[in-house]
């Protein structure tokens, strides 16, 4: 009986489940997490939040570490020439002089080597050029938008600074439909001559060689001739024609035939300004004898045409 007993109970052992060895899942665990990286300062204030990019000067969007604001950083590019460090100069230098709401503000800035860059407002806004990318612009909102710039330039010339580089890219259309001039990095200072005219003084420089953007180059630039303010003059109402009718009055192709066409070529007539046209015509005169005399009289025509955009 006892070996009966025994040899059920190895059988029945037998039987039962042999316990299996713990086996390791096979899935993949998750990566641990990244350290989080450190935030870029700049100049030991600025947060670098963005880059926005640029040719003459490396712009950077940043969080003001003092102040919590945004603002833009402009710095040198990389593999800078003296033509780049000469034109940062230039602009802290017009900026300083400036104090007007449609302006682009100087916040700060440095000139001592390594550490050469501009701070300035951060303006929330696409530039001008963008948004004629999308067609014309309601001849109202041209008309708001060219007075606005109008009086910024009239201050910056108050001030005696020729931007001598207006156009579609150089003005930033805030949401509120105000306007703001930037990029002074080609500006110069009107001081050196004064002449009469009318009873009226002219700011006149004597800078001798071409600065500007074919097409909004007046023609006493293109022929490097002494410059006043009836350049940028020149240059606002081709903005504003190009704002009304959706393209450029003369651009025809490189810059060569551009140039011809701006020393001897009329624009056609830019129907969609109706009234404001012969404004408009009188700022794009091939003489600045025979523009409006300054930049003040020219916001003032088209504020009679256009009451809303009041200085």
């Amino acid at each position: 009986m006892h070996f009966f007993a025994d040899t059920v109970r190895r059988l029945r052992a037998r039987e039962q489940p042999h316990p299996r060895p713990h086996q390791q899942s096979t899935a993949p665990h998750p990566p641990p997490p990244l350290p989080k990286a450190e935030p870029k300062i700049l100049f030991g204030r600025y947060e670098l939040l963005s880059t926005l990019g640029g040719n003459m000067g490396i712009v950077h969007v940043a969080r003001d570490l003092h102040t919590n604001q945004k603002v833009a950083v402009k710095v040198l590019p990389e593999g800078y020439t003296n033509d780049h460090l000469q034109r940062l100069r230039r602009e802290s230098e017009a900026l300083k002089r400036i104090s007007h709401p449609n302006v682009v503000r100087l916040l700060e800035c440095s000139h001592t080597t390594p550490n050469h860059y501009l701070v300035l407002e951060f303006i929330e806004g696409p530039d001008l050029r963008k948004l004629l990318k999308k067609g014309p612009l309601p001849v109202a909102e041209a008309l708001h938008l060219a007075t606005q710039a109008a009086d910024g330039l009239e201050a910056s010339h108050r001030a005696g600074v020729l931007h001598r580089d207006v156009k579609p890219g150089n003005l930033v259309v805030l949401p509120s439909l105000n306007i703001r001039v930037i990029d002074y990095g080609a500006a110069t200072f009107a001081t050196p001559t004064i002449i009469e005219q009318d009873d009226d003084t002219i700011f006149r420089t004597m800078e001798g060689y071409v600065v500007g953007t074919p097409g909004y180059q007046s023609p006493e630039q293109i022929e490097g001739r002494p410059l006043d303010e009836r350049c940028d003059i020149y240059a606002l109402a081709t903005v504003l024609y190009e704002m009304a009718e959706g393209k450029h009055p003369l651009r025809v192709g490189d810059a060569a035939a551009t140039y011809f066409a701006t020393l001897n070529t009329m624009p056609p007539r830019a129907e969609k300004l109706g009234s404001a046209w012969p404004i408009v015509e009188k700022g794009l005169a091939k003489r600045p004898g025979e523009r409006w005399r300054n930049m003040a009289e020219f916001a003032a025509a088209l504020r009679a045409i256009h009451p809303g955009s009041n200085p």
